[in-house]
């Protein structure tokens, strides 16, 4: 089997060894309680799980924030964050950053800003060895991977024809491949790789050199924090330049490969999402976000998922900022902290709106009051989104002006030309 490509990127210094101190933004906080709170998955291992031993949030990205608070002299506070949930808290003031396996994505960029990227990984397939040589042998074929995850997006995008099989966890769909009721399963490397070595039937299985995208990892902080993010990324350019980087992923990623299973430490009992716990339950849970943007499909829009998780399928109510009811509507798709809903009353629904699931009407205006910061977040950016798009649209309707005037003018020029030339020139040349 192939070595991991799952590497620590290669940070570079930034040309300064020592900066001067920052003030007016989140790093002065930070000074002052003399504490990074740091928003971390606890049932994402190795970037993140709960000890058994010691009760406390250990992985790869518990580390790598504990080297950045250190760095800026303060020491780290890590809460547990989900994919639903992490870039509300971080919106909230409920932590300061967000280290939580959080892909770069520009959807997400319109929210908060990220740091460098810190860690690199594909997204391929696990399966039988010699079974897949190419994307073309997974043409029709059952693919298996975890709900709600971006392979389930990226496989859709790689192999059209593919029939995707998605399950609650990992390892469900690992079971599925070994049962042969799939092809393969489709993750990140490291995902992959960790199922694969605890496998008994390991031997018969491999992670082919195909991959289907690449997955760059970044700390999250809020917009409006240039300092704070200068210093971050100071921390994590000292980490490359050091050295100290190589070691906490070696730490967690021993050589970049897969070790047997006899060297593995005792897997952590993994914490049930509240959507799993859901499923497996038969019972739904509330669930509230806020509508993102509208996408191409007219009455279906963003909603980035704040609290609890939602349900593909189920029905959703949409109020405004006051707590006023407009319509209900239909969970389309998930996509870890994206989902996408088709709402009744497309024209009434706008950006910044509370969409809810399994919430009283009563209980809506509580539940938009606790959501103003985000609400107030996405308005402003879709203002300024809105401003940039109609500047841009001015932009370049004065250019086509300018040129149409050039074109008249120029035409106007060349008729007269041509009517003031003798007849003899005039059809000699035309």
């Amino acid at each position: 089997m192939k070595r991991l490509l799952t590497v620590v990127t290669a940070l570079l210094m930034l040309g300064i060894l020592s900066l001067p101190a920052f003030a007016g933004d989140t790093l002065d906080d930070v000074k002052k309680r003399g504490v990074l709170v740091v928003g971390v998955k606890d049932s994402t291992p190795p970037f993140g799980s709960m000890d058994n031993r010691s009760g406390e949030i250990v992985g790869y990205d518990v580390d790598i924030a504990k080297a950045v608070a250190s760095k800026l002299g303060v020491r780290l506070e890590v809460k547990p964050v989900t994919s639903q949930d992490r870039i509300p808290q971080l919106l909230d003031g409920n932590i300061d950053i967000i280290a939580a396996t959080m892909t770069i994505t520009a959807d997400r960029s319109k929210l908060i800003d990220f740091s460098s990227i810190y860690f690199r990984t594909t997204q391929r397939f696990l399966a039988k060895k010699g079974s897949v040589r190419s994307l073309k042998d997974l043409v029709g074929k059952k693919i298996a991977t975890a709900k709600g995850s971006t392979a389930e997006r990226n496989l859709a995008v790689a192999i059209p024809g593919a029939k995707i099989v998605t399950y609650g966890d990992y390892d469900q769909a690992a079971r599925a491949l070994y049962q042969g009721k799939v092809a393969a399963l489709a993750t990140d490397e490291v995902i992959l790789a960790g199922l694969l070595a605890k496998s008994r039937s390991r031997n018969k299985y491999e992670i082919p050199d195909i991959g289907i995208s690449e997955e760059l990892y970044g700390l999250g902080v809020r917009k409006g924090n240039r300092d704070f993010l200068d210093r971050v990324n100071w921390a994590l350019a000292d980490l490359g330049a050091s050295g100290e980087g190589r070691k906490i992923f070696m730490k967690w990623f021993p050589a970049g490969k897969v070790v047997s299973s006899g060297a593995l430490s005792p897997t952590p009992a993994l914490k049930p999402s509240p959507k799993a716990s859901a499923e497996a339950s038969g019972k739904s849970y509330p669930a509230d976000g806020v509508v993102f943007r509208r996408t191409a499909t007219t009455a279906r829009f963003l909603v980035m998922s704040v609290n609890g998780s939602f349900v593909t399928g189920a029905d959703v109510s949409v109020f405004d900022p006051q707590g006023h009811y407009i319509c209900g509507g239909t969970v389309k798709s998930i996509y870890e902290d994206e989902v996408y809903v088709d709402v009744e009353k497309s024209d009434a629904v706008e950006v910044g709106f509370v969409v809810a699931m399994n919430v009283a009407k009563g209980e809506a205006s509580a539940l938009v009051k606790k959501r103003q910061t985000i609400i107030g977040s996405l308005k402003a950016e879709s203002k300024k989104e809105s401003e940039e798009r109609e500047a841009e649209n001015k932009k370049a309707f004065e250019a086509d002006e300018k040129l149409r005037r050039g074109e008249q003018k120029e035409f106007e020029r060349s008729k007269f030309q041509q009517e003031s030339q003798p007849d003899w020139y005039y059809y000699r040349r035309y």
